[in-house]
This record gives structure tokens, sequence and C-alpha cells, in this order.
């Protein structure tokens, strides 16, 4: 909801290996841990005299994401899941398109780690087989207020996955 930061969205792209533990009958938990490439971009175009002047920002992100999810099956199929989310930061650059001008910052001031809650749904199509929707909203600021002044920018993502069970 920050003006600064309102538009900066990009694609993400995630993956790694995933456990299901069976707690009772209809409950059970899913950790996961993921290698993410995440890649958030905004331009802005403001006059300038008679001509426009555009800045492009992007900022590029390596990281581990480790999902703790409590999962609750309503059916065979069709499940719920709810939990935290402790991503690390392994390497980030912030570049910058100045109207032609670019400069480049890598290992940023970002915050090392971040934590989150998702709240998905999924949907078992085959025994090994399933598809989910989650939303992620993270719950700590990704930069302190003194890098980017008057912002408390925080990660709102919403992901659509699948999962292979190999046992």
């Amino acid at each position: 909801s920050d003006d600064n930061a309102k538009d900066f969205w990009g694609p993400a792209v995630s993956g790694g290996v995933t456990f299901l533990l069976p707690l009772i009958d209809a409950l059970s938990l899913n950790s996961e841990l993921n290698l993410a490439f995440r890649r958030a971009s905004q331009e802005t175009t403001e006059p300038f005299g008679t001509q426009e002047y555009t800045v492009k920002e992007t900022l590029t992100e390596f990281g581990l994401d480790l999902p703790i999810l409590f999962r609750y099956h309503f059916n065979d199929a069709l499940f719920a899941e709810l939990g935290p989310q402790v991503s690390m930061n392994t390497s980030d650059e912030y570049t910058i398109d100045d109207d032609g001008d670019e400069y480049s910052t890598k290992n940023t001031e970002r915050s090392a780690f971040e934590l989150a809650t998702i709240m998905g749904i999924g949907y078992r199509i085959v025994p090994k087989f399933e598809l989910d929707f989650r939303v992620v909203i993270g719950l700590n600021k990704v930069y302190d207020d003194d890098v980017i002044t008057g912002t408390t920018p925080r990660t709102f993502q919403i992901l659509v996955g699948a999962t292979y069970w190999v046992m």
C-alpha cells in the first residue's frame, strides 16, 4: 500500500522437495524446502521539459523458502493449508535504468530473513499429482526504514504450484 512500492511486482519460480507427515485422521504436516528465484520491477515515466523521463527499477533475488504448513483434508482430493514460512535471502541485485544510464547494486541491505504466513487450497488430480493455490503475506519489512524512506514494503505473493509425490 506504499506509494513507492505499489507497482513493484514480477514473476517468481521455485522448486524443491516436500514431506507430508500424517498427524491425525484429516490433518497432516506439509514441510517444504524450496530454492526460489524472484524478480520484481517497476517503471515510472514523468514529464521532463518537452520530453519524458523514464526510470525502471528491478530487484532480482535468490533465496531459500521453508514453509511448514498444516494441511486439512476435506476428502481424498480437496485440502486446505495454513502455516508459517521462513525465507532466507541468499543473494540479490538491485538495478536502476535511469533513462538509459544503468546502475547496479549486489547484496543490498534487504533483510536476510523474512517471516510470512501462507494460506492455500489444493486438489489431488491423481494419486501422486496435486495442484495448489497459495497466498503468502510477509509479516516483517524487507527493508529498514532507513534504506527506503517512507515505505514499509512487505512481501505479498500469489503462488500456483504443482506437486508430484515420489513415494
